[in-house]
């Protein structure tokens, strides 16, 4: 909260990370946070290089969150995506070779927005919005009858940009947060969930509060899922890298 009373985001947003942290950390470390950097490596049994190095970015949730009831967000979402193109593109000057970009998950289904008047808008905001029911229609069909691309369609679009900018040397990897959280979310039971719907008020003291564990929730809070999807995904994650090993 500033001093005027509005709301102001705590978390660290990419620019920063990139323009900042990622100089005092990469690029110009002290000699502590350098012993640092490579002892997390060495605990891998590798050295830390640009090609031992995977980028990974997954934003997107905060834009949307602040910017869900805009009159218009299309122009938005494309200047976010310059912007993002533009950082990834320094890093690549800095000699960074390997890049993990995340979609936005469907977070119209968290507690914050689901059941709400706003949870299609949500959606919406995401994934776009279709001409005709798109049920039986193949993927490219679907793409036929957008009447417009929001969030990760934009995104995709960026990452073929930059596919064909950076030819060979560059290695773009894209992981599908959307379709991951709706299969958990359409098939809690088969990983361990038993509540999609609720979380418990305070998850540090689940018994004093009545709750489940807290493994069983989907959600830690009305948006963030908890410890056990983060263990989930990057099971995910990796199953999805060894693709590309």
């Amino acid at each position: 909260m500033d001093q005027l009373g509005f709301c102001v985001p705590t978390v660290i947003d990419v620019s920063t990370q990139v323009r900042n942290l990622y100089q005092q950390i990469f690029v110009s470390p002290t000699k502590k946070i350098s012993g640092i950097v490579d002892s997390v490596y060495n605990k891998r049994g590798i050295q830390h290089t640009h090609e031992s190095t995977l980028v990974t970015i997954w934003v997107g949730i905060n834009d949307i969150d602040l910017t869900y009831n805009w009159n218009s967000t299309d122009d938005l979402d494309l200047l976010i995506m310059y912007r993002y193109q533009i950082l990834i593109n320094e890093l690549i000057e800095k000699g960074e070779k390997n890049f993990m970009l995340i979609n936005v998950p469907p977070i119209h289904r968290a507690p914050m927005w689901h059941n709400t008047e706003n949870e299609n808008l949500i959606k919406t905001r995401v994934i776009g919005q279709f001409k005709n029911d798109v049920s039986n229609l193949t993927s490219s069909m679907r793409a036929d009858n957008f009447i417009y691309a929001e969030y990760n369609k934009k995104l995709k679009t960026m990452v073929k940009h930059l596919k064909s900018t950076h030819v060979s040397a560059i290695s773009f990897i894209e992981y599908d947060a959307w379709q991951y959280f709706d299969k958990l979310l359409d098939n809690p039971r088969e990983y361990g969930i038993t509540d999609v719907l609720t979380f418990c008020p305070d998850w540090s003291h689940p018994v004093e509060n009545h709750c489940k564990p807290i493994g069983e929730y989907f959600w830690l809070n009305d948006l963030h899922p908890t410890f056990h999807v983060h263990d989930l995904l990057s099971l995910d994650i990796k199953s999805h890298l060894q693709r590309y090993t």
